[in-house]
């Protein structure tokens, strides 16, 4: 169960130990374990508030989503740059083929 529980679990476990002399070095990672867990689940509160924000936000401008795979369509294939990186692994993915391809026919793979 240690393993699959949370920091925050297993840091009030170290920390609720008990305080004797040896156990310093628990208590100081318990409670940097708990500070983690609290940092941790702080950050997935804002991730599902911001994901919220906006997802109202695109509601409410009336988009939709196949508005918006024509906008990213039409601005990936306007991009000369991601034509350019297309073209060339294109070009790679022929020329291993066709290496694949002549190395099978005439038995000299590895």
């Amino acid at each position: 169960m240690s393993c699959l529980s949370s920091g925050l679990i297993n840091g009030l476990m170290l920390v609720g130990s008990g305080s004797k002399d040896d156990d310093k070095g628990d208590l100081s990672i318990g409670v940097l374990m708990i500070t983690m867990g609290c940092l941790f689940a702080s950050c997935a509160i804002m991730d599902m508030l911001l994901l919220k924000k906006v997802h109202s936000l695109y509601r409410t401008t009336g988009a939709s989503f196949e508005k918006a795979q024509a906008e990213f369509t039409e601005g990936v294939v306007a991009n000369r740059g991601v034509q350019n990186a297309a073209g060339q692994f294109g070009a790679a993915a022929a020329k291993g083929a066709a290496r694949g391809a002549m190395g099978g026919a005439s038995g000299n793979q590895m």
